[in-house]
């Protein structure tokens, strides 16, 4: 007949004298005809980089930083969230060069002068046109 025991709690001596207690589960599984074997549950690793993971059941990395960099690695590779943040950059930099031309935020400027600066007329967030046929190119406003 096979058992199984569980051993919860094990007092552990922090530093500056303190103790608390350190929750590792420790699994003794007996077979019959065989010897004990002790098996530490902290088998799990960190996705990230490779160190051993305490905690609950389903935690795949052994701290927020592992957790930051496994994500931001992930959206490095999407194809779909390169290209946001290259539409992103470009609307910023958009924005930058309204902002150096026009100090006051309302000044109409000639699309030549928009042109040297190295404004890009294909990101944009709205053109406005009114009704004396005037275009109005616009970044976030």
């Amino acid at each position: 007949m096979r058992g199984i025991s569980h051993k919860y709690n094990e007092t552990v001596t922090a530093p500056k004298g303190k103790t608390f207690q350190n929750r590792i589960r420790v699994t003794t599984r007996v077979y019959p005809g065989s010897n004990t074997d002790t098996v530490l549950s902290q088998s799990r690793t960190c996705a990230q980089c490779g160190t051993g993971i305490m905690g609950r059941s389903d935690k795949r990395y052994c701290s927020d930083q592992c957790r930051y960099l496994a994500n931001n690695a992930a959206k490095q590779q999407s194809q779909g969230e390169r290209r946001v943040q290259q539409v992103n950059a470009a609307l910023k930099r958009n924005r930058s060069i309204l902002r150096q031309l026009s100090p006051q935020g309302k000044t109409t400027l000639p699309r030549q002068y928009l042109e040297l600066a190295g404004f890009d007329f294909r990101y944009l967030t709205q053109i406005y046109r009114t009704q004396k046929e005037n275009t109005y190119h616009l970044c976030y406003d």
